[in-house]
């Protein structure tokens, strides 16, 4: 009798296996859901503008241009990868949800009116996709909802490199200055030889003539500004870098130190550490020039003057 009755068990035994699987096997709508990215395939490439807002009401807007990335009301660069690292994030494959529920919407800031940040990837008009930005369940994580789904993921990224002002997507290198090759200012002429550097046609140590290199190829600016006040203390300066001439104005308010630059159309404000170290290099220059010149006249170098005289920066 045993020998009829253990294939009986050894099927009965499959059966329940089979049972067992197919309740606790997650749905094939589940499945699919966990397995899709949160932006169908193509948005991003479809995509020529993105905005960004907030739950307060604050909005930026990136538009694609020939050249890359530009904000869409002044059409000045956006960050060189800025754009990308944020499409990047929200195209790969998220993996399993963490929550599906309405109530975690709220609890994870993803909901439609709850939100850190909603992402909306534009052609024209027209809405592409929408994913809503919340909290962070741990280091450069966030979680993440796409409009219209339940699913709710973490995804690799951090909510503030997705900022909802123009300045946060601005290209802070934009005023810097590549390879300078001369430079004038108050009249003095600062220029690279086969020799060396010369400021009014006399050698002068590559120290000084490599500090103001060095700033000015490190220039950053840290926003859009109006035109300073008229009484702002200016100095205009002209750097040649290959076939290029660019005129930089800087201008020193009360707390706050401007930039205009000949490359771009909009006054931008600077940190006052990248103000003073042009200030400083130039004025480096001038005093060992002329203390070389009057080497008599110790302990009362020359200062330099303040800035040109004093026009008013035009905006």
């Amino acid at each position: 009798m045993n020998r009829f009755l253990l294939p009986v068990l050894g099927a009965l035994l499959a059966l329940q296996l089979l049972v067992t699987a197919a309740v606790y096997r997650p749905g094939a709508d589940d499945a699919a859901e966990a397995a899709l990215p949160l932006l169908e395939s193509g948005a991003a490439a479809r995509a020529d503008g993105l905005r960004v807002s907030d739950g307060d009401g604050a909005s930026a807007r990136i538009a694609r241009s020939g050249d890359g990335w530009t904000l869409a009301g002044s059409g000045l660069p956006v960050a060189p990868g800025r754009v990308a690292t944020l499409l990047t994030a929200l195209e790969v494959d998220p993996g399993w949800p963490v929550a599906q529920s309405r109530s975690a919407r709220e609890r994870f800031a993803v909901a439609e009116d709850a939100f850190e940040r909603r992402v909306e990837l534009l052609a024209g008009d027209e809405v592409l996709a929408t994913i809503f930005l919340g909290t962070a369940p741990g280091f450069r994580q966030v979680h993440a909802r796409a409009a219209g789904g339940d699913a709710i993921y973490s995804i690799g990224f951090n909510a503030y490199d997705a900022p909802t002002d123009d300045s946060g997507w601005l290209d802070r290198g934009l005023a810097a200055i590549p390879g300078p090759t001369a430079v004038r200012w108050d009249g003095h002429r600062l220029e690279r030889g086969d020799d060396g550097w010369r400021l009014d046609g006399e050698a002068v140590e590559d120290g000084s003539a490599d500090d103001l290199v060095r700033a000015l190829e490190g220039l950053q600016v840290t926003g859009v500004a109006e035109a300073p006040a008229e009484e702002a203390a200016a100095r205009t300066l002209v750097v040649d870098s290959g076939d290029d001439a660019i005129e930089l104005t800087l201008a020193a308010g009360d707390e706050t130190r401007f930039l205009k630059s000949s490359a771009w159309s909009p006054w931008f404000t600077v940190s006052r550490y990248d103000y003073d170290r042009i200030a400083d290099s130039l004025e480096a220059l001038v005093g060992s020039d002329e203390t070389g010149e009057e080497d008599s006249d110790e302990g009362n170098g020359a200062e330099m003057s303040e800035g040109p005289q004093a026009a008013s920066p035009s905006p």
